[in-house]
């Protein structure tokens, strides 16, 4: 696992600047804006709307001998999911993975569906599956790929449990966001949403 970390500045407002004073003289005062940040960054609704903005819906998977492995950004189609209100909050779907890059073809379990066109006869409604541009079809010779398809409350809450918030010290205006992922770019991603 990686440790992903970036830093996020809060700015204040002007009045915030004239009441400095008053909470330097309060110390159990100080420090409520920076609270009211992290509680909004931990969020149950900014956490739904990352795995929204990345589509996140339906991950890729190649199967290991130790372990399998996420191919976030190195799959060899992109599945964006149209209509994420109709995916089961709770799914948590596997499904085996044929790419049929000469039929322009993907079969998903035991489902065919073409490339580029948006599907609308999934259960988890309107898909539109593209080949991943510059993909190149003959190194998935001998892999086995598998889709995992989970419903954004399950995200969410994967999300929130990965996020670490805390202030990179006490007398700044500055959030640490740390987020543990297998997959660093996709932690980066994450934290950049």
């Amino acid at each position: 696992l990686y440790k992903i970390s970036s830093t996020l500045l809060i700015k204040e407002d002007a009045r915030a600047v004239e009441s400095s004073i008053i909470e330097m003289m309060d110390p159990l005062g100080s420090g409520k804006k920076i609270d009211n940040e992290i509680e909004i960054l931990k969020s149950r609704s900014l956490s739904k709307a990352v795995v929204r903005n990345l589509n996140l819906y339906g991950e890729i998977f190649e199967r290991g001998t130790i372990r399998d492995v996420s191919m976030y950004k190195r799959a060899p189609v992109q599945i964006t999911f149209l209509d994420p209100d109709q995916i089961n909050p709770m799914e948590g779907a596997i499904l085996d993975l044929k790419y049929d890059y000469s039929g322009k073809k993907l079969t998903m379990g035991d489902k065919t569906y073409p490339l580029n066109d948006t599907v609308t006869t999934t259960r988890w409604g309107r898909i539109l599956i593209t080949p991943t541009p510059g993909f190149n079809p003959a190194s998935l010779r001998e892999k086995h790929l598998y889709i995992r398809i989970a419903g954004e409350k399950v995200l969410a809450g994967q999300f929130l449990g990965n996020l670490k918030i805390a202030p990179a010290n006490k007398q700044a205006n500055v959030l640490r966001l740390e987020y543990v992922d297998a997959v660093p770019q996709k932690g980066m991603d994450m934290l950049n949403e």
